[in-house]
């Protein structure tokens, strides 16, 4: 689901982009990049709340 909500703009800007640029290497580092940021947001903001929850569940208890 997550996959899809950036997925399709994100193929268009990068199709958008390729014509544009010319570059293939440097739109592919942007796309991987992007990708990659992405995908370590996500995993970083559900550590962190999975340990503010535990933090708080241990303070209220």
């Amino acid at each position: 689901m997550a996959q899809s909500f950036w997925f399709t703009p994100y193929l268009r800007e990068l199709l958008r982009s390729l014509f544009a640029r010319g570059g293939i290497a440097q739109v592919l580092n942007e796309a991987i990049a992007q990708v990659l940021n992405e995908a370590i947001a996500q995993v970083l903001n559900e550590a962190i709340a999975q340990v503010l929850n535990e933090a708080i569940a241990q303070v209220l208890n």
